[in-house]
């Protein structure tokens, strides 16, 4: 299996570290060229991707802010993901986010929050139980 992360820092980085093994690969989406590199060089993903890479990937994890999840939720609609694919948000709030979710990608939404931060951010802050 493969999944794909957007948004690199803190939240998609320590899922990356918490899910390796359960993973074939892992590959990271970050508008943040420092972030991409460093998500790289830590082993956090094994490659960088577009949105459009997507489409080949089992899951999906969005771990941007709530803007940036409404807006790549709305690439991938364009993308006709197949509807195996899972795609998780980490979104801080949900309303705005299940209200704009295009429908064709609706059903393969699974609005949640881990209910876990700390006050760093980036790719250098990823612990891998920051979940646990």
């Amino acid at each position: 299996m493969v999944c794909g992360i957007v948004g690199l820092g803190l939240m998609g980085g320590s899922f990356a570290l918490a899910t390796r093994d359960y993973f074939d690969s892992i590959v990271g989406v970050d508008i943040n060229p420092s972030h991409r590199e460093t998500a790289l060089r830590l082993g956090l993903v094994d490659a960088i991707a577009r949105v459009k890479d997507l489409r080949e990937v089992d899951v999906i994890l969005l771990a941007t802010p709530v803007r940036g999840i409404v807006a790549t939720l709305k690439e991938l609609a364009q993308l006709e993901l197949p509807q195996e694919t899972t795609i998780l948000d980490f979104g801080s709030t949900k309303e705005r986010i299940v209200k704009e979710c295009p429908p064709q990608i609706r059903p393969q939404l699974v609005a949640s929050h881990p209910m876990a931060g700390k006050e760093y951010s980036g790719p250098l802050a990823a612990i891998p139980d920051l979940y646990q």
